[in-house]
């Protein structure tokens, strides 16, 4: 067969997804080949699955977030996630675990990160809300958060965080460490350890949360950050109702009001005194 390059890899994503089993990291890679070459090469008849998967895009954008995570200078995951056909050494959770993630939390309607449409400045953005949780969590022995606990629970927390990061306007490193920080302190009940270091390190309680513990957590977390929201919200309104300094003007004017004020009760004690002076006479 002489088929297209193309050709050749729907071919195989066909057979190696409705036939027989194929690494889901491949998978992935492949479709996002396709999404890539959607509108500029010619695609063969594809099942309508796999087609609405393609044109969706969502999983072409997924794996070049984390490919920039994978090889920024400075990422807290350089060289720590498993890629398709690649070697294992130093990798703590594969391509595709992180991949799903992001398409279920990160490029969902109701998280802002995806509302930028400028995908260069959304990658960046993503780095640094990472780095600033490794900054709060990461003593060097925090390995389940580079798990698949640690994915699971921060990319879904992204949702609350990033629409409480809009209201900043800021989405810097040093700005982001502020917000889990204050988070964290917050968190109530059985997970306030969340925001420890020890917390995530080996055989730790991170070690051992499910899917229905990662979402509590989450849910613990996001209240932490309404309460964090709220405190900075009543702070605001405190400061907005501070009275201003008044100015010489106003000081004087102040004075004077003052003056009269004391002059008139000085009049009307006097008054006072001479009608009870007045009454005692005619008395007498």
């Amino acid at each position: 067969m002489n088929l297209t390059k193309i050709a050749q890899m729907c071919h195989f994503l066909i057979v190696n997804t409705t036939q027989k089993s194929v690494d889901k990291s491949v998978e992935q890679r492949i479709i996002a080949r396709l999404s890539d070459a959607l509108d500029v090469e010619d695609l063969p008849s594809l099942p309508r699955w796999i087609l609405k998967t393609v044109e969706r895009g969502e999983v072409e954008k997924a794996i070049r977030f984390v490919d920039y995570l994978n090889e920024a200078d400075g990422s807290p995951w350089k060289s720590q996630i498993l890629m398709a056909n690649a070697d294992a050494d130093g990798a703590t959770i594969n391509q595709r675990s992180f991949v799903k993630a992001i398409v279920k939390y990160v490029l969902t309607a109701n998280n802002p990160l995806a509302s930028f449409n400028d995908f260069d400045k959304e990658n960046k953005i993503f780095l640094n809300y990472w780095k600033a949780i490794a900054a709060q969590l990461d003593d060097g022995n925090s390995s389940i958060l580079y798990k698949y606990n640690g994915v699971e629970l921060f990319c879904k927390f992204s949702i609350p965080f990033f629409t409480k990061l809009l209201d900043r306007k800021s989405f810097t490193v040093s700005s982001m460490e502020e917000l889990p920080a204050s988070c964290f302190n917050n968190v109530e009940g059985n997970y306030a350890g969340v925001g420890h270091p020890d917390w995530w390190a080996k055989g730790s309680k991170a070690s051992f949360l499910n899917a229905g513990a990662i979402n509590v957590v989450s849910q613990e977390m996001s209240k932490a950050l309404h309460k964090v929201s709220l405190s900075s919200a009543i702070v605001r309104c405190l400061v907005g109702t501070r009275r201003e300094p008044l100015s010489e003007h106003k000081k004087a004017q102040r004075r004077g009001a003052e003056q009269q004020k004391q002059e008139g009760a000085e009049r009307r004690k006097e008054f006072e005194l001479r009608l009870g002076q007045r009454d005692r006479e005619g008395h007498s």
